[in-house]
């Protein structure tokens, strides 16, 4: 069977659409895909952090990624050999931040960076990890979407593409052309009803699967869902990206810059976070005892 392997990236915050536009595309004759790969992170630590410990074995840079590239593609050549498609797409979120290795190994890949306003993804965390998950966005969706940015601005327009949540619920159908306009994919309209097909995922809660027709009442429901405390510190920590990317008015600054105030958020939650997490670890582990 032949292999399409100008590969197609889903990358982004959590809980920002990246499930939701995978099944999407997944519903296209043409392409197909299975869940998160995920292990280029680690690849990528090896490779750029490891190096010197990695080179002692004789092999080149190029030689590495070639090896990389072959161990990805066994994973996506056998999903596609299964599903009988050509062309594959990998949706592993975490790979926002580190597009400049992905465009390495797969140079002729395209990239989908979808982003959503990050109070409405500080609520998704909140719903799905408690406030463990809340703190922790607090710090995960600037650092994601910042870099990913900054990133993709080094990228070709033929290899990187923007795509707002906000806009695939509200306007699905033109939004979708967008993307595969971008892909150059020819229009299917199955890609309208990818709940009504079969998709590999994990197990989502019944609130949270993307199987179902979409709808736009997740959009700004953070006002519903987030704690007034919540909304506040979200709200300052997140204030200088929400406004560049027009979630918020007030003037637009530079990508990079971010206030005192809103580092001090982030540093605070990923502290609060980790400590929430140890907790969560030692009540796990009384209770395993009993």
């Amino acid at each position: 069977m032949h292999f399409d392997d100008r590969g197609i990236f889903i990358v982004g915050c959590q809980r920002s659409g990246t499930t939701l536009l995978r099944v999407i595309l997944d519903s296209h004759p043409l392409l197909c895909s299975a869940d998160e790969s995920g292990f280029l992170i680690d690849m990528e630590r090896l490779f750029n952090n490891r190096w010197n410990h990695v080179k002692t074995f004789g092999l080149t840079k190029a030689e590495v990624l070639e090896e990389i590239k072959k161990f990805f593609l066994v994973f996506h050549h056998s999903y596609c050999s299964k599903v009988g498609k050509e062309r594959w797409v990998d949706k592993s979120p975490q790979y926002v931040k580190i597009l400049p290795f992905v465009a390495k190994i797969f140079p002729s890949c395209k990239i989908i960076h979808i982003i959503r306003d990050g109070r409405d993804v500080a609520a998704s965390f909140r719903d799905k990890w408690g406030s463990k998950g809340f703190f922790t966005s607090l710090y995960e969706w600037p650092r994601c979407v910042r870099k990913g940015r900054l990133d993709g601005v080094r990228l070709s327009e033929k290899q990187y593409f923007e795509i707002r949540y906000e806009y695939l619920v509200r306007n699905p159908k033109e939004a979708i052309s967008r993307v595969l306009d971008f892909l150059e994919v020819e229009w299917n309209d199955a890609v309208l009803t990818h709940y009504s097909r079969a998709h590999v995922t994990t197990n989502y809660n019944g609130w949270d699967r993307p199987l179902k027709p979409i709808f736009q009442k997740s959009v700004g429901s953070y006002k519903n869902r987030l704690h007034w405390y919540e909304k506040t510190l979200a709200s300052l920590a997140f204030r200088s990206l929400l406004q560049q990317l027009d979630y918020h008015q007030g003037p637009k600054y530079p990508l990079k810059r971010r206030s005192t105030l809103e580092k001090g958020l982030g540093g605070l939650g990923f502290i609060i976070s980790r400590i929430l997490l140890i907790w969560e670890k030692i009540g796990n582990g009384s209770r395993s005892k009993t």
